[in-house]
């Protein structure tokens, strides 16, 4: 893992939404917001299929309790397959990001290792160091290609990221103005840093996703942190 010296940085405007039909006009920009992070530690790269296997093979299942799903198997470009109580990867797959993860699935891995999922704000705290810098447009192995100045691996491409938050918003056209910092608390989990197959203008620091947790795609990934 790489240590992250915490601090500030100033977010501008109004961030980017993905899925995109969530109307911009709710959103007030916020000029010069100054955020600040403690120092942590973050994963260099995505979590691997071949990392996620050896998980796997551990819990020798691929749920959590009766409902929970962690890896949805058996979809198209899903690299990981089972056969009887062992996990594997295709050939050639080892090393490339794991996809069709659900949220539950990446915390699960990330507490497993004694790790957690990054915040949102951690996430971008990192990536705003380095932007702008490279941008992974083709599906690669986590940990190809040149790394960012500070030893960061496809932090914008390749996959989308689960983050730690759930995604909230300020929805400036229904909260009272005596309370103008009410957020409303929507059931999906953040998405940061953009895919393989999003617009090159969705592939920026500031770009929020999001997504049900119990749910996944060919273009999910994650890369864990852990506090000091």
């Amino acid at each position: 893992m790489i240590y992250v010296k915490g601090g500030s940085f100033t977010r501008s405007g109004v961030p980017e939404i993905y899925p995109t039909q969530v109307p911009l006009s709710i959103f007030k920009p916020e000029r010069h917001q100054q955020i600040s992070v403690m120092d942590f530690y973050l994963d260099p790269y995505p979590v691997s299929n071949k990392e996620f296997v050896q998980y796997l093979n551990v819990r020798r299942t691929i749920r959590s309790g009766r409902t929970t799903v962690l890896i949805h198997l058996n979809v198209p470009n899903c690299h990981i397959v089972r056969r009887g109580l062992k996990f594997y990867v295709e050939a050639g797959f080892e090393d490339f990001p794991v996809t069709y993860i659900t949220w539950y699935g990446a915390d699960a891995y990330a507490r497993w290792l004694g790790k957690r999922l990054p915040t949102a704000t951690e996430w971008e705290f990192v990536a705003d160091q380095s932007y702008p810098g490279e941008v992974t447009r083709t599906f690669q192995a986590v940990n190809s290609g040149t790394p960012d100045s500070n030893g960061f691996y496809h932090l914008l491409g390749n996959v989308w990221e689960w983050c730690a938050d759930f995604y909230t918003f300020r929805d400036w056209r229904r909260i009272k103005p005596e309370n103008p910092n009410s957020l409303i608390t929507t059931p999906q989990k953040i998405l940061k840093g953009g895919a393989w197959n999003s617009p090159i203008d969705d592939l920026r620091p500031e770009t929020y996703g999001f997504c049900d947790p119990q749910l996944s795609a060919d273009n999910i990934g994650f890369r864990c942190a852990k506090s000091l």
